[in-house]
C-alpha cells in the first residue's frame, strides 16, 4: 500500500494550485494577524478608556464586556454609558443608535461578504464589520479570503473586549484617569483616513468628504454623522449620473455599485474624523490647537513612515503634550 506521503504528493503534482487545508488556515491566520497588527494595540487604548470611563460613571465593571461584547460599536458605545446613566429612554437609545450607526448601511457596497461562507461565519462577518474592518478589508480591495476576514475581526473584537476588562478593572481599584488616551480614538480614524487617501491617491474624494461634514456640522450638529454620509454618497451619485455626459466612454466599464465602493472609505473616514472633532472650538483660544495639531502629526506620521501604531502613538503623545502646555 502507498503512504499518505506518497498520495498527497501524487496529489499535488496533478493538483498544483492546490494547498492542504491546515496550510491555508495557518497562512490565513498569519495574514490576518498582519493585517491588524497597528489597529489592535489602538483598539485596546481605546477599550482600556471606554472601562475607565464606565466605571467613572458609576456603572459595575462587568458593564464592560456587556458593552464590548454585544454591541461592539465605538462611539456608539461611549454614548450609550452617558444615556444609560441618564436614565435616557429607550426610544431616545434607539434613534440615537440609528443616526450613530446609520452608515453601515453604505458598508454592505464594498465589504467583501461573498468571501466568507457559512450562516454562523456570515452572520459574524456583519456583526463584527466595524469601521476599522470596513477600512481594512476594502483598501486596498480583493485581496481577503473569508477565514482571513474572519481571523481579523475576532482580533479586533478581543483587543476591544479585553481593553475595556482591562481598563474598568484598573479605574475600579486604582481610580485611574488618563485624558490623553481620549485622542487615540481620533487618531485611530486619522491613520485609517490616511491609509485610504493615500491608496485612492486621489485628492477629491478626502476634500469633498471633509466639505459634507463641515457642511453637516453647521447644519445639523446633532446628526452631523449620518447627514455627512448621506451627503457624500449623494454628491457621488450624482457625479455619477453626470459624468457620463463629459467622459462616456471612459464610465462604460465601471458599475455605479463598483464606484461608490472604491470612492466611498476614504470618504468615510474622513467623515468620522471631523465627527470625532465636533467639540473643537474654532473661535476661542487656542483655536483648536489642541486637536487639530495632533491630528496633522498623526497624518504627517502615518504618511512618513506608513506605521500604524507609531502614527497613533506620535498623535496621542502631542495630544498629551498640547493638553499640558494650553489647558
Amino acid at each position: 500500500m502507498e503512504g499518505q506521503s506518497q498520495v498527497a504528493a501524487r496529489t499535488l503534482a496533478r493538483h498544483p494550485g492546490a494547498a492542504p487545508a491546515g496550510s491555508t488556515l495557518w497562512r490565513d491566520l498569519l495574514a490576518g494577524a498582519r493585517d491588524v497588527a497597528g489597529v489592535c494595540p489602538g483598539m485596546i487604548l481605546l477599550g482600556v478608556t471606554f472601562g475607565l470611563i464606565v466605571v467613572h460613571a458609576g456603572l459595575a465593571w462587568w458593564w464592560t464586556p456587556l458593552f464590548s461584547g454585544l454591541i461592539f460599536g465605538g462611539s456608539l458605545e461611549f454614548l450609550l454609558v452617558a444615556m444609560v446613566t441618564a436614565a435616557a429612554p429607550l426610544a431616545a437609545i434607539a434613534l440615537t443608535s440609528l443616526l450613530v450607526q446609520g452608515r453601515h448601511v453604505f458598508y454592505a457596497l464594498s465589504f467583501p461578504l461573498h468571501q466568507v461562507t457559512g450562516r454562523l461565519r456570515r452572520t459574524y462577518a456583519m456583526f463584527a464589520l466595524t469601521d476599522e474592518a470596513y477600512a481594512l478589508t476594502t483598501t486596498p480591495p480583493g485581496q481577503f479570503t473569508g477565514t482571513r476576514i474572519l481571523i481579523m475581526q475576532v482580533l479586533m473584537h478581543a483587543s476591544w473586549v479585553s481593553g475595556g476588562v482591562t481598563g474598568a478593572l484598573a479605574g475600579a481599584s486604582l481610580h485611574l484617569h488618563i485624558p490623553a488616551l481620549d485622542f487615540a480614538f481620533t487618531a485611530l480614524f486619522v491613520v485609517l483616513a490616511a491609509e485610504a487617501s493615500l491608496a485612492g491617491r486621489r485628492l477629491t474624494d478626502p476634500l469633498l468628504a471633509l466639505g459634507c461634514a463641515l457642511i453637516a456640522r453647521v447644519a445639523a450638529p446633532g446628526q452631523m454623522l449620518l447627514l455627512a454620509t448621506v451627503a457624500t454618497a449623494a454628491v457621488i451619485t450624482f457625479a455619477l449620473r453626470a459624468a457620463p455626459f463629459a467622459a462616456i466612454s471612459r464610465l462604460r466599464s465601471a458599475p455605479a455599485v463598483a464606484y461608490l465602493g472604491q470612492r466611498l472609505p476614504v470618504g468615510i473616514m474622513i467623515i468620522l474624523v471631523t465627527y470625532l472633532l465636533r467639540g473643537t472650538q474654532l473661535t476661542h483660544p487656542p483655536f483648536g490647537l489642541t486637536e487639530l495639531l495632533p491630528v496633522a502629526v498623526t497624518a504627517a506620521v502615518y504618511a512618513w513612515k506608513r506605521h500604524m501604531l507609531l502614527s497613533m502613538a506620535a498623535g496621542t503623545v502631542a495630544y498629551a503634550l498640547m493638553l499640558a502646555l494650553l489647558s
